[in-house]
């Protein structure tokens, strides 16, 4: 992935993580795990997405965190100190 210079300013300003969001010129669009912790596939319809408001770490306020429905396991980016059975979601890999 190649930044443009107001892209990469972006990015810094508002601590935008790449692994979990994608740039089309400056709109903000996440990415979404394709499975569940249990290997579901995570589709619209059969999971949940949410945010939970959260100071365990130092420089952000909370968590993303997706649902399946199904078996009720979650996924959550970044990895949550004071729940440590949440599964962390690495993000999609990209280079900048």
């Amino acid at each position: 992935m190649s930044l443009t210079p107001e892209q990469l300013a972006y990015v810094a300003k508002y601590n935008i993580d790449l692994r979990y969001n994608r740039l089309d010129g400056l709109t903000v669009t996440p990415y979404l795990p394709k499975f569940c912790p249990a290997g579901h596939p995570m589709v619209p319809g059969q999971m949940t997405v949410s945010f939970y408001p959260c100071l365990c770490q130092e420089g952000h306020t909370g968590h993303r965190l997706w649902s399946h429905d199904g078996c009720d396991l979650t996924a959550c980016a970044p990895a949550c100190v004071n729940h440590p059975g949440w599964y962390e979601w690495p993000g999609m890999e990209v280079e900048v």
